[in-house]
């Protein structure tokens, strides 16, 4: 594809990584156009853990001069690249989005009377800067590339295990049922820790005596839903029959991309994938998906591990040797399964794992109602993973696993939860060990983010407000109603020497006078016009480091 830009315009790049793991030190790209301009990344069905430099498969092509742009993704969780080049004696860029194959060759085989649907790809234009842009990209993603929900709350408060890690029983995870319901909190999620062993998704009788539906009927009793991890593509060494999904039990052994050693062993959460493509392992995990969500009662599945292998050397699955081929027909044997599992569960939440972002773009986002960002819990990677994915993908969609932070005063220990309370917010913390005061203090959070926060995220217009976060600064996320009547900014300190920061708002009507009232204050920060708003800004304080804010923009 090539595109003209009008003559005299400065041409900006924008492209943002995948928080696989960890959020990278840049996160944000943008980078000028000039006439030896050249861009290209990729994105993998599973990136590297840490530093893998992978793209969410969505860019921008920004015309700063005269406030417009164009944007592309691609739909799928297969291995493709984008790339941006400026011709050389010509005007013209070259956008080109493809297979990588960087890698390897494209190869597949279209069987008689078959085909073979591409993944799709979109360009969309807009007028105003980039979060102008996405914010219609939002819009887009949430009327026609999500998937249904009957609930419509989305995004919900979730208390996940995982603050314990592994060492969950009956006991714990009821008293976390009790103080999680107190709190507000709407769902209840087990984390790894509850099976026989991977592969074979029987409850551990020595930590559940009583079976998983216990659990979940307690929950709902408690008004909460019952959420659930289960790493279900993962092949474990036990075997089962057809009870478990295992690398040696002889009918399943070709299901995976190759053999292993007859020593090898699984990880408590981690076993070999199988393949996707392979008609009788998705046949498998549907049925075994489907006993799991009937028997324990399950209203939100958490996939993780890898899903979608690429690396499948089988001769007789449907894929030929090409590692794009059967990557891309993994990524398709994935949303035959979920599509398949909806219609027998249409009210199931389905949430997107991957050793924490590290599958992440709208390929998966077409099977799952949301997504982590980020498998770094603290305040700051929460913060700065959010501000990568959201310009790609809708706040409602992005979860953050809010995980144990120092927080010797509330003013921390607001700043901790708030940093996870700008889409969906996952609190990764056995509760019970906070105190009295600390669970007030969540209870209250928790009715504001249902009351004034999820209203904006579900349906308002999301704005990058200050630079990417950093250790050493200030940063801030507005939301604003589409019509521009009301809002809401965060606003965070984290250890920056400076006492106060101005934030210049955006998505105001000019002539229209607001008032801009502090969350923590009760206090009217500043009345003025949207223009005045949105030229000079308005100037917040906070006294201690790591601490927070969040701003009431109303229309007077």
């Amino acid at each position: 594809m090539r595109l003209f830009p009008a003559g005299g315009s400065q041409l900006e790049h924008w492209w943002v990584e995948k928080g696989a793991g960890t959020p990278s030190p840049i996160g944000t790209h943008t980078t000028p156009i000039d006439e030896a301009f050249h861009h290209r990344s990729i994105s993998t069905p599973m990136a590297a853990k840490r530093k893998s430099g992978e793209c969410i498969p969505w860019q921008a092509i920004h015309d700063a001069t005269n406030r417009r742009g164009c944007y592309t993704i691609i739909t799928t969780s297969a291995r493709v690249a984008q790339a941006v080049d400026a011709e050389k004696d010509s005007p013209a860029i070259r956008v080109s989005l493809e297979f990588d194959e960087n890698v390897a060759p494209f190869r597949s085989v279209i069987r008689a009377g078959g085909g073979l649907a591409l993944p799709a790809v979109f360009l969309g234009c807009y007028e105003g800067d980039v979060d102008d842009g996405c914010n219609r990209l939002h819009r887009w993603t949430e009327r026609r590339h999500l998937p249904p929900s009957s609930d419509p709350r989305l995004p919900l408060v979730v208390n996940n295990t995982w603050g314990r890690a592994t060492h969950i029983d009956e006991a714990s995870c009821l008293a976390m049922i009790e103080d999680g319901a107190a709190m507000g909190i709407e769902v209840f999620q087990m984390d790894a820790g509850w099976y026989r062993s991977v592969g074979w998704w029987n409850p551990d009788p020595k930590k559940f005596p009583r079976g998983i539906r216990l659990l979940s009927d307690r929950a709902r009793e408690k008004g909460m839903k019952f959420g659930l991890w289960v790493a279900w593509t993962q092949g474990g060494h036990v075997r089962q029959g057809d009870e478990a999904l295992c690398v040696f039990e002889p009918r399943m052994r070709v299901w995976f991309p190759d053999d292993v050693p007859a020593d090898w062993r699984s990880h408590p959460w981690r076993g070999r994938p199988c393949c996707l493509d392979s008609s009788a392992a998705r046949e498998w995990c549907l049925k075994e998906l489907g006993r799991i969500v009937r028997e324990y009662g399950v209203d939100l599945l958490k996939h993780d591990q890898q899903m979608i292998t690429w690396d499948c050397t089988r001769d007789d699955h449907e894929h030929t040797e090409s590692p794009l081929d059967a990557g891309y027909r993994a990524a398709e044997g994935l949303e035959k399964v979920y599509s398949a599992l909806r219609e027998q569960f249409p009210d199931l939440v389905i949430e997107n794992c991957v050793n924490g972002a590290c599958t992440l773009d709208h390929g998966i986002m077409r099977q799952c109602h949301y997504t982590i960002a980020t498998d770094t819990y603290d305040p700051l990677s929460n913060r700065q993973a959010f501000y990568d994915a959201s310009y790609p993908l809708p706040p409602r969609t992005l979860e953050a696993y809010v995980g144990k932070h120092p927080t010797p005063t509330l003013d921390a220990f607001r700043y901790m939860l708030r940093s996870g309370m700008m889409g969906w917010c996952t609190i990764m913390i056995d509760t019970t060990q906070w105190s009295p005061t600390q669970r007030e203090e969540a209870r209250r959070l928790i009715e504001v983010y249902k009351d004034t926060l999820r209203p904006l995220i579900r349906s308002g217009n999301l704005y990058h407000v200050s630079p990417r976060p950093r250790a050493d600064g200030w940063d801030a996320i507005q939301y604003m109603s589409e019509d521009g009547g009301e809002g809401v900014v965060f606003v965070f300190r984290a250890k920056s020497p400076d006492g106060s920061y101005r934030v210049r708002l955006k998505g105001l009507r000019p002539d229209q006078i607001y008032s801009i009232v502090s969350e923590d204050r009760k206090v009217r920060l500043r009345e003025a016009t949207g223009r005045e708003l949105m030229t000079d800004g308005v100037t917040v304080e906070l006294p201690r480091k790591e601490s927070s804010d969040i701003l009431h923009v109303r229309q007077r």
